[in-house]
């Protein structure tokens, strides 16, 4: 039974949902494709502000990652002028 419409249906009207005890969603799909063009204008910002997340994300955590490799890169170098000076 569709949550939205309360009309009962057979379980392929609904897509799946492994979060859910029966595995299914609790809208049915007509329901569902009539969210979504309602709410497009919402789910198309909302999609928005996660992907620019992610992408700030990447980004910090390939500047991490960069600083990390000079931080090493610097210290690698100076043990070895260090080493190169005792001999």
């Amino acid at each position: 039974m569709c949550g939205i419409c309360g009309k009962k249906k057979w379980d392929k009207s609904f897509n799946k949902n492994a979060a859910t005890k029966d595995g299914l969603q609790t809208r049915c799909r007509d329901c569902e494709r009539l969210y979504r063009i309602k709410n497009k204008k919402h789910i198309v910002k909302r999609h928005a502000r996660y992907n620019a997340m992610k992408r700030a994300e990447k980004l910090r955590d390939r500047l991490a990652s960069e600083e990390l490799n000079e931080s090493i890169n610097s210290r690698c170098q100076s043990t070895q002028t260090d080493s190169n000076l005792s001999k």
